[in-house]
């Protein structure tokens, strides 16, 4: 399992995660206009959260022009995304409090 640092390294990383864990898929696009950052950040991020197996790519079956996969988080990535939505609830509530 990938430590605190590699889950960083990329900064668009943690963004990615908690947006596939808030809406459950996306395409790449997507994370760009959500997440608001360059394109090549989110590929980079995408291609570094495949390789240490935290999203995973699926069939696209929508009708969107070159796009040809949904990002959805595999069973670790859930995980990670559960620890890391937790975090920004506990940051959140400190935050108001």
């Amino acid at each position: 399992m990938p430590d605190l640092q590699e889950l960083l390294a990329p900064e668009a990383n943690v963004p990615v995660i908690l947006m596939l864990k808030d809406v459950g898929r996306a395409y790449q696009k997507q994370l760009e206009r959500k997440i608001g950052v360059h394109g090549e950040t989110i590929k980079k991020s995408v291609t570094h959260l495949i390789e240490i197996g935290f999203i995973k790519k699926i069939p696209y079956d929508g009708k969107v022009p070159n796009v040809d996969s949904w990002l959805v988080l595999t069973e670790l990535g859930e995980r990670v995304g559960d620890c890391l939505a937790d975090c920004r609830k506990k940051l959140s509530a400190m935050k108001r409090g």
